[in-house]
């Protein structure tokens, strides 16, 4: 799992107030996970701020808090992150060994539900690339063009799934489309370091 960033560490600072005031803690996250697992409706997310809000000192720092655990809970989900390795990261992020251990044990039991409804809404059940293998071949006549002696590439791209199975995807492609492929390719590897550098 990735360190926890500093805005959320701040947000996530919030728990320790709830943390003083009793259960409040359990309830905060079990209504976050609610409705994550969309086991209650959208909406229920501003009741659920509105709720603590008196506790928290306002609505920015309930909204605060609901982001922090969202991103929290949403991010040790992707990453099928051990309760251990999410406890641990929490605490490196400055949250309390109380209000720590309750979300973890939160997340524990929700773990599996979240990573569900993770892989049925989000990016998680796209599959992964893991391996590309291409060689270069000669298309010595085509009976459909008539066309001699033509470079054609044969690309085997392996990619794994939510579930861990490997499958393998053969494409057969001409220089242009090849050069097409890597352009596209490069864009994209470009549009992602940009958004790198903004964050």
């Amino acid at each position: 799992m990735d360190p926890i960033t500093k805005e959320t560490a701040d947000g996530l600072a919030l728990l320790d107030q709830l943390d003083v005031c009793g259960p409040l803690v359990d309830e905060f996250v079990q209504g976050v996970c609610a409705v994550l697992c969309r086991e209650v409706p959208q909406d229920e997310a501003a009741l659920l701020t509105e709720k603590y809000s008196p506790s928290l000192g306002g609505t920015a720092a309930s909204n605060r808090l609901f982001a922090a655990v969202v991103s929290v809970v949403t991010e040790a989900a992707k990453a099928d992150a051990m309760p251990d390795n999410l406890l641990v990261a929490l605490e490196e992020a400055g949250l309390g060994s109380g209000s720590a251990k309750k979300l973890t044990a939160i997340f524990e039991c929700r773990r599996e539900e979240l990573r569900f409804n993770l892989r049925r809404t989000g990016l998680t059940g796209l599959r992964h690339l893991v391996d590309v293998e291409w060689r270069l071949d000669y298309h010595i006549r085509s009976s459909g063009t008539g066309v001699e002696n033509v470079p054609v590439y044969l690309v085997a791209l392996q990619t794994k799934g939510a579930d861990g199975s490997i499958e393998s995807q053969k494409l057969t492609l001409s220089q242009e489309q090849m050069l097409d492929f890597l352009a596209t390719v490069k864009d994209a590897n470009k549009q992602i370091d940009r958004i790198l550098t903004l964050n």
